[in-house]
C-alpha cells in the first residue's frame, strides 16, 4: 500500500478513536447533528433534481409542518 493511504489510515484511525472516547453522545447533541445532516443532505438531493429553494430556506420546510408547528419528524 502506497505510504499516502498508509498515512490517511492511521490518521483515519485516530479520529474513530477520538469520536468513541467521546460516546455516549449527548441527546441535544444527538439532535443537532440530525437536523444538520438532514438540511444538507435534502439540499443536495434538491440541488440534483433541480429545486432552486435556497437553503436558508431549506430548514423552515423541514421542521414546520403545514400548521407551522415545531417538528422533528
Amino acid at each position: 500500500m502506497p505510504k499516502y493511504y498508509e498515512n490517511k489510515n492511521t490518521e483515519i484511525d485516530r479520529l474513530v478513536k477520538d469520536i468513541n472516547s467521546r460516546r455516549p453522545f449527548d441527546k441535544k447533541i444527538l439532535k443537532e447533528l440530525s437536523g444538520y445532516y438532514r438540511i444538507g443532505f435534502t439540499y443536495s438531493s434538491n440541488a440534483i433534481e433541480g429545486n432552486s429553494l435556497p437553503e436558508l430556506k431549506l430548514p423552515k420546510r423541514i421542521f414546520l409542518n403545514y400548521t407551522g408547528c415545531f417538528t422533528t419528524e
